[in-house]
């Protein structure tokens, strides 16, 4: 596991790899986006966010896959979960195409956490279509719970039931089609 620093100015999270990489993450409070119930039951939504960055211009097509930053990560991901109304939501980045790619690799960060028993992983796949463009995209995500997470059915009309209009946003001027949750 490479060593993980808290950037105090930003909030953000970061470690070196090995291989000249940076990996930059941030967990993000979205109770301000979402609906006033989950406030009501004290449920916290915190979306994780990471990014790459090569430190130099070799390692920007570096594809290696490092056991070392998964196992960071999941360190990372394990020790956000402080108290059991705290939820992960992970949407992947569509910008480069490469969204099925991140959602496979976030899967098998969740697969390979230490305590995985101890938690509940909820995938989410939206497809978004512009109706002035004709354009589609599709979205993948995930909401992750500590098993002893005590709303679930808050958690599934307040959050996933709304995924689409949560997400789509983030990713363009897109009107959600019906989220589907997917494995």
């Amino acid at each position: 596991m490479y060593k993980i620093i808290k950037d105090p100015s930003s909030g953000c999270f970061y470690f070196h790899t090995e291989n000249g990489l940076t990996y930059i993450c941030q967990f993000q409070n979205r109770a301000g986006d979402l609906s006033p119930v989950l406030g009501i039951y004290d449920i916290e939504i915190w979306e994780f966010e990471f990014v790459c960055i090569a430190s130099d211009v070799q390692n920007r097509g570096f594809k290696k896959f490092d056991k070392k930053v998964s196992a960071t990560i999941s360190n990372l991901l394990l020790k956000y979960f402080i108290h059991e109304l705290r939820v992960i939501l992970y949407v992947c980045d569509t910008a480069d195409g490469r969204h099925k790619e991140r959602h496979k690799l976030f899967k098998y960060w969740y697969n390979n956490l230490d305590e995985q028993e101890n938690f509940n992983r909820i995938p989410i796949a939206i497809d978004l279509d512009n109706k002035n463009s004709g354009l589609a995209v599709s979205a993948h995500g995930c909401v992750i719970t500590r098993k002893d997470f005590p709303h679930p059915e808050v958690l599934q009309r307040e959050l996933i039931d709304k995924a689409a209009s949560i997400i789509g946003p983030k990713i363009g001027l897109f009107q959600p089609n019906s989220p589907t949750t997917s494995t």
